[in-house]
C-alpha cells in the first residue's frame, strides 16, 4: 500500500473501530472519563426518592382489613369503620335498602329472620365531593310535555337521607367514602325492632325505643353480585307503656341486624293496572297528565314477573314453566314434619297457574347446605322461616319494586306457638264434627292439614293476593254439608278468606264425607291468578291491557264464586266481608256455631280428661269459645242495618248498593235475642269449676254481646234510607221492646237472663232519649242517671275485648283503585222524643205490672226498675 494511500486509511479505520466499539457496549479502563461518568450515573439510579403513596393506598396502609366485592365494594377496617366503594356507574341506579334480624336478645321485641320494616327505596347520586343518598320519590307518574314534567319534579325530588364526604378515588375511579355511622345507628326507618311483637300484644301496649350508641358496633359485611350487606350489633333500651301506666322502663335489647342493599331490575317490569272489583295487592301512584283535568290516584298489582321460558309452546297452549319460577326456600330448623306440610300448601297454587299454561311455577326447595352464594336473611331470596317466638299466628311480607309493583322477593314466618293455636282452634271449631281433633294433643296428620292450609292462604298474599272475606259467602249453608259440594270445592271460594275450618259442619258430617277444612286455592283464586298472570299479547302500556282485563271480569262478574268485597270498615258494613263467617244465611250458619260450641262445651272435660293437670288447656278452649261467639254474633249482627256494597264500572249489572232484606235483618235480631236469653250451657259446672273468672260464664257474655246489638241500632238508618221496604230502628226497637217486655206485659215469672235484658234495654232507652243535659251526660253513663245500680254492660264488652284476639288489620292498601269500603250518614233522623216516649211507655208498663199478682221477687223488680226511670226523667 501506498504511504498516501496508507494516510488515507488510517483515520477511516480508526474511526470504524471506536464506532465498533461504543456500539458493542465497551467498558473503558477505570480512571478514564467515560468511567467516571458512568459510576455517577448508577449512584443517582440507587439514590432516587420513593414514588408517592396514593390517597387510596394510605387509606390502607398498616391496617387490617376485610373486603368484599358485589356489585360494590365493602371495606370493614380493624376499628369498627367502614368504606364503601361506589362505581360511578350505580350513581343514579334505583335499589332498595332493607333490614333483618340475624339475632336477638329478645323474640318478644324481634325475632331472628324477621324483616320487621319495609325496605327503603334508594338512589345514590353525586353532588361535587359528596355521595348522597337519597329516598327515592317514586309514588309520582307524568304523562305529558317536558315542561309539566319538569314542574312535577321540582316539586317531588328525592329526599337526601345520608350524605357522605369522598375520602379519595379507588384505582379504577370509584367514590370512597365511610359510611359506618349509617349502617350504625338506630334510625327507625331501619330499626330491627318489631312495634307490634309479641311483647306490645300486637302494638297494643306503646314501646319508646332508644337507641345506645355505646353498646353498638359493626359486625361484619358481604358481597354478591346484585346485593350487599353490613351487619351490625345494634343496641337499645325499650320503655313500655299501656296508655299512662309505666309497663317497663330501659329494658335493654340487642339485635344483630343485617342492612341488605339490592339493585332493582334494569329493566322494569310492564306494570299492570289494578280493578277495584278483583282483590290484588296495589302499589299508590299519583298521575299528572295533560289530557286530564286534574290528578288522579292510580294504582298498580303487585305481581311476580312470570315469563314463559319457551314462548312459542306457551301460545300453542302447551304447559312450559317460567324463565324464573318462584322459588321458595323453606328453613331446616323446623320440627320434624312440618317441612311437608309448608310444601304442600305453597305447591298447592300450582293447579292455578297451569290453568293459564305454567308449569312448576311455584317450586319449594330447602335451605342449601352446601351453597355459600345463599343468605336466608338477604332480601333477594324468598324463604320460609321459623320464628322461634310465643307468636301464634302466621306473618307474611314480600318485597316489592316500588316503579312496577313486580314482586322480587317474599318471605313467611311462622312461630313456634302456632301449634297451641292451631289445637284450641281444632278442638273448639272441629271438636264437634271430628272426633281426632277432641284431643289435648294433636294428631301429626290433623296438624299438617291445618299447617298446609295456613301456608297456602299466606302464600296468596306472596303471590299478590288481597284478603276476601266474601269467599264463603257465596256457599250455601246446606252445601257446606253435602260430601260432593266440599270435596269438588272446599268450604270457600276462596283461600284468602279468614276461615280455614268448617264451622257449620255437625257431628257425623266427617263420617259422610264433608270436608272439614280448607286445604287448597279456591274458584275465586284461580280467577284472580288468570287475571294477575296470563299475558296479554301486544300490550305495550298498561292501558294497552284494559280493554283484555275488563273482558276477563265481565265474563265473571255475575258469578257469586268470584264475589270480592274489600274488608269492613264502619260507618255501613257489607255482611258479606266479615271475618269468620261462613254459608250464604248468616242467621242458620251461626245457628249450627252455636250448637256445635254448646257441644263442645257439653264434652270438653271428658275429652280433656287427666291430660291437662294444671287447668291451662281448660282455659284456653274456655276463651277460644268466647272469642268464636263474638265473632259469630258481630257476623249476624253486620246484618242489622248492613249495606251490600260492590264495586261496581260503567256496564256492570250489579248495583253499587244495596240494603239487606228486610226479612234477613228480623231474623238476625230475633236471633241475637233468642241466644242471650239462654247462654246457660256456656256454665259448664265441671269445666267451670277450677278455671272461670267470673261468677257466670253465659252472664259475662250475655252482656258482652248484648252490647253489639245495642250498636247496631245506629247503621238502621242508613240502610232503610236505601231501601223499598225498610227495616228501621223504630221497627228494631219495637221487635226489642216486645220480645224483652214480654212476660211483663202477660204477667209472668221472668228469668234472671231476661231481667237483665230489661236492664240492658233500659240503660239504651235512657242513653238515647234526651233526658238528660249535655253535661250529666259526658259526666256520667246511662247507668249511672239510673242510680248507679245498672251494669253498664258497655264496659263489660270493653274488659272482654282485652282477652280477644282480632283478625289480623293492617294499614297497608288491599284493594283497588279507591275502593268504597264504607258509606257515611251523616245526618241521622231525630230519635230522642221517640226513645222518650218509649221511656214513658215502660214507666206505665211496670206501674201496670205492679198491680197483678206477681211474685214479690218481680214486684221487686219492678219497683226497681220504676226507680231508675223516675231517676232519669228528674228534673235538675
Amino acid at each position: 500500500m501506498s504511504e498516501t494511500a496508507m494516510r488515507r486509511f488510517l483515520p477511516t479505520a480508526l474511526l470504524t473501530l471506536f464506532s465498533v466499539l461504543l456500539a458493542g457496549g465497551l467498558t473503558l479502563l477505570p480512571g478514564s472519563a467515560s468511567a467516571a461518568r458512568g459510576k455517577k450515573k448508577s449512584a443517582s439510579k440507587t439514590t432516587e426518592a420513593p414514588k408517592p403513596l396514593s390517597a387510596y393506598e394510605k387509606l390502607f396502609k398498616d391496617k387490617r382489613v376485610t373486603t368484599v366485592r358485589g356489585f360494590m365494594t365493602l371495606h370493614m377496617f380493624e376499628g369498627n369503620k367502614l368504606y364503601v366503594e361506589l362505581p360511578d356507574s350505580l350513581l343514579g341506579r334505583e335499589m332498595l335498602l332493607g333490614t333483618a334480624i340475624e339475632e336477638s336478645s329478645d323474640p318478644g321485641e324481634g325475632f331472628a329472620g324477621q324483616q320487621p320494616r319495609d325496605p327503603l327505596h334508594v338512589v345514590f347520586t353525586r353532588s361535587d365531593s359528596l355521595i348522597c343518598l337519597r329516598r327515592v320519590h317514586a309514588g309520582v307518574l307524568v304523562e305529558g310535555d317536558s315542561l309539566m314534567a319538569r314542574a312535577v319534579r321540582r316539586s317531588n325530588i328525592n329526599p337526601v337521607i345520608a350524605s357522605f364526604p369522598v375520602k379519595c378515588k379507588a384505582p379504577d375511579g370509584s367514590s370512597v367514602f365511610e359510611a359506618t355511622s349509617f349502617f350504625v345507628n338506630g334510625a327507625p326507618a331501619m330499626r330491627p325492632h318489631d312495634p307490634y311483637g309479641i311483647n306490645s300484644f300486637g302494638g297494643f301496649l306503646s314501646t319508646t325505643v332508644n337507641y345506645v350508641a355505646g353498646c353498638s358496633l359493626l359486625s361484619g359485611v358481604e358481597a354478591f353480585a346484585d346485593n350487599v350487606s353490613v351487619l351490625s350489633s345494634l343496641s337499645f333500651t325499650l320503655t313500655t307503656r299501656f296508655g299512662g301506666y309505666l309497663i317497663n322502663k330501659d329494658t335493654p335489647y340487642t339485635a344483630l341486624a343485617r342492612r341488605s342493599l339490592m339493585l332493582l331490575p334494569r329493566e322494569v317490569m310492564l306494570p299492570r293496572l289494578c280493578d277495584s272489583r278483583i282483590g290484588t295487592v296495589p302499589v299508590a301512584f299519583v298521575k299528572f297528565s295533560d289530557r286530564e283535568q286534574e290528578a288522579k290516584a292510580v294504582y298498580y298489582a303487585c305481581r311476580w314477573n312470570l315469563k314463559p321460558s319457551d314462548p312459542a309452546a306457551f301460545a300453542a297452549g302447551k304447559l312450559t314453566t317460567p324463565e324464573r319460577p318462584i322459588v321458595f326456600y323453606v328453613d331446616d330448623t323446623f320440627p320434624a314434619g312440618w317441612y311437608d306440610a309448608i310444601r304442600r300448601g305453597l305447591l298447592s297454587w300450582n293447579a292455578a297457574f297451569e290453568k293459564i299454561g305454567y308449569r312448576d311455577a311455584v317450586q319449594v326447595r330447602p335451605y342449601p347446605r352446601d351453597d355459600a352464594s345463599f343468605d336466608p336473611n338477604d332480601i333477594k331470596f324468598s324463604c320460609v322461616k321459623y320464628a322461634n317466638t310465643m307468636g301464634e299466628s302466621l306473618s307474611s311480607s314480600a318485597r316489592i319494586d316500588p316503579r312496577s309493583g313486580e314482586i322480587l322477593s317474599a318471605t313467611i314466618c311462622i312461630p313456634h306457638n302456632v301449634t297451641s293455636r292451631i289445637r284450641t282452634d281444632l278442638f273448639v271449631q272441629l271438636g264437634a264434627a271430628d272426633p281426632d281433633a277432641r284431643r289435648v294433643k294433636m294428631s301429626p296428620e290433623l296438624f299438617g292439614k291445618a299447617l298446609a292450609a295456613d301456608v297456602a292462604r299466606h302464600a296468596g298474599a306472596c303471590l299478590g293476593l288481597a284478603v276476601n272475606y266474601a269467599g264463603s259467602y257465596c256457599v250455601p249453608v246446606d252445601s257446606l254439608r253435602s260430601p260432593s259440594f266440599t270435596q269438588r270445592y272446599g268450604i270457600s271460594a276462596s283461600i284468602m278468606d279468614e276461615l280455614p275450618y268448617n264451622l257449620v259442619a255437625q257431628p257425623g258430617d266427617k263420617e259422610r264425607g264433608v270436608a272439614l277444612m280448607q286445604q287448597g286455592p279456591g274458584v275465586y283464586d284461580e280467577y284472580v291468578v288468570d287475571w294477575l298472570y296470563r299475558p296479554v299479547p301486544g300490550a305495550v302500556t298498561p292501558e294497552d291491557e284494559v280493554a283484555e282485563l275488563d273482558r276477563r271480569i265481565a265474563a265473571r262478574r255475575s258469578d257469586p264464586m268470584c264475589l270480592y268485597t274489600p274488608p269492613p270498615v264502619a260507618v255501613a258494613l257489607d255482611p258479606r266481608s266479615m271475618p269468620y263467617n261462613l254459608g250464604d244465611d248468616p242467621v242458620r250458619a251461626a245457628a249450627y256455631e252455636f250448637a256445635n260450641y254448646a257441644y263442645v262445651m257439653k264434652h270438653a272435660d271428658e275429652w280433656i280428661g287427666a291430660e291437662d293437670a294444671d287447668y291451662t288447656f281448660r282455659s284456653l278452649v274456655q276463651a277460644s269459645v268466647m272469642n268464636q261467639l263474638y265473632y259469630a254474633f258481630v257476623s249476624v249482627s253486620a246484618n242489622l242495618g248492613g249495606v251490600y256494597l260492590n264495586e261496581k264500572h260503567e256496564g256492570d249489572a250489579l248495583p253499587t248498593y244495596l240494603s239487606v232484606p228486610r226479612g234477613l235483618q228480623r231474623r238476625a235480631l230475633q236471633f241475637m235475642l233468642e241466644q242471650l236469653e239462654d247462654m246457660s250451657w256456656l256454665d259448664n259446672e265441671r269445666l267451670n269449676k277450677d278455671v272461670v273468672e267470673v261468677v257466670s260464664l253465659g252472664e259475662y257474655c250475655r252482656d258482652m254481646l248484648s252490647d253489639v246489638i245495642f250498636k247496631s241500632l245506629s247503621t238502621l238508618d242508613l240502610s232503610a234510607s236505601k231501601s223499598d221496604d225498610p227495616y228501621t230502628q223504630d221497627d228494631a226497637m219495637d221487635d226489642l221492646y216486645r220480645y224483652i217486655l214480654r212476660d211483663v206485659a202477660a204477667g209472668r215469672e221472668s228469668t234472671e237472663a231476661n231481667i237483665a235484658m230489661q236492664r240492658l234495654l233500659l240503660i239504651n232507652v235512657i242513653r238515647n232519649a234526651g233526658v238528660v243535659t249535655q253535661t250529666r251526660r259526658s259526666a256520667a253513663s246511662a247507668s249511672a242517671f239510673a242510680g248507679e245500680a245498672l251494669p253498664d254492660a258497655a264496659a263489660l264488652s270493653r274488659r272482654a275485648k282485652m282477652a280477644r284476639v282480632f283478625p289480623e288489620m293492617t294499614s297497608d292498601p288491599v284493594s283497588g283503585v279507591l275502593p268504597m269500603r264504607s258509606v257515611a250518614f251523616m245526618v241521622r233522623p231525630a230519635v230522642d222524643y221517640k226513645r222518650y216516649g218509649m221511656l214513658l211507655d215502660m214507666k206505665k208498663l211496670y206501674r201496670n205490672a205492679l198491680g197483678t199478682p206477681a211474685s214479690e221477687r218481680m214486684k221487686n223488680h219492678y219497683r226497681y226498675m220504676l226507680l231508675a226511670i223516675d231517676r232519669a226523667l228528674k228534673v235538675d
